[in-house]
């Protein structure tokens, strides 16, 4: 009981005492890799994503519910499909409520020459 008091009181205090700074996120090392991903988060959660995962879960439960009796790894293709329709639909339902994260302006320093 001891070590899992002590634990927790060790857990808070560094909790409390970690600085602020350290939870930012910087703006990314210009890895080469980062501009191809930046445009597949941006298709699966564009406008057009929103509007085939909201026809994909309509199509899906009414091949569910009408389907009879489907085969099995038919079936499991059909839950699959929802599963990721849904996930879809609730990624940009939330980024439409909440945003797309934390927005760090980025601003430029010039030098006057």
């Amino acid at each position: 009981m001891k070590i899992v008091l002590s634990f927790m009181i060790m857990a808070a205090i560094a909790v409390i005492c970690i600085p602020d700074a350290l939870a930012s996120a910087g703006s990314g090392g210009g890895l080469p890799y980062e501009s191809w991903l930046e445009t597949l988060e941006n298709s699966v959660t564009g406008p057009v994503a929103f509007s085939v995962s909201g026809i994909a879960i309509v199509v899906c439960g009414l091949t569910l519910a009408f389907g009879g009796d489907l085969p099995g790894f038919f079936r499991q293709l059909i839950f699959l499909i929802l599963v990721m329709a849904v996930v879809l639909c609730a990624a940009n339902i939330k980024a439409q409520f909440f945003g797309k994260g934390a927005l760090i302006a980025h601003y430029e320093i010039t030098r006057m020459v």
